[in-house]
């Protein structure tokens, strides 16, 4: 009788066990789809310190109501950048593409909407103007790179700020 009494408690500590790596497996799979469906195939690149150190938010903030600047500073590097993505946080998520060609709700300082954007050169800043006069208000803005590398387009999660109040 006490050996079947020992082999219960080791069932009871099995199925615990397996009960506990079923549910880590079930955080981390739903963990990892928030993070894709947020920013697609994009992977973080803070483990490459070159890309993280090259591209970056310098400042965010909000000029008035209805607009954001987001200060950009890529140093020296090696990158082929094909794109920049912002994505803002709010209560919903918004996502602006920044590629060499007109934009219509992004602008510079120094531009009006509806302008050329550009993705800045090594050794200088651009900073963006992003429309947000028909969105809620948002605190978050996280700056996806998308880089040519190795005959292969890269999209990579480079850094995240707070929106301050005011510039």
């Amino acid at each position: 009788m006490k050996n079947k009494k020992g082999l219960n408690e080791v069932i009871v500590i099995l199925v615990i066990v397996v009960l506990s790596l079923a549910a880590a497996f079930l955080l981390y799979y739903n963990l990892r789809n928030i993070t894709d469906e947020q920013f697609g195939d994009e992977v973080s690149c803070f483990d490459n310190f070159a890309i993280t150190q090259s591209v970056f938010i310098k400042e965010a903030c909000y000029l008035n109501s209805g607009e954001i600047v987001v200060e950009v500073e890529r140093k020296s590097d090696a990158l082929s950048l094909i794109d920049l993505r912002f994505v803002f946080f709010g209560d919903n998520s918004t996502k602006w593409k920044i590629v060499e060609k007109k934009c219509s709700d992004v602008r510079t300082l120094s531009t009006k909407y509806g302008g050329y954007c550009s993705i800045p050169n090594q050794d200088s800043e651009i900073n963006y103007v992003f429309n947000v006069s028909d969105l809620e208000k948002k605190n978050q803005v996280k700056l996806v790179i998308t880089e040519f590398s190795d005959s292969e387009e890269l999209s990579c999660l480079v850094d995240t700020r707070t929106i301050k109040e005011r510039c």
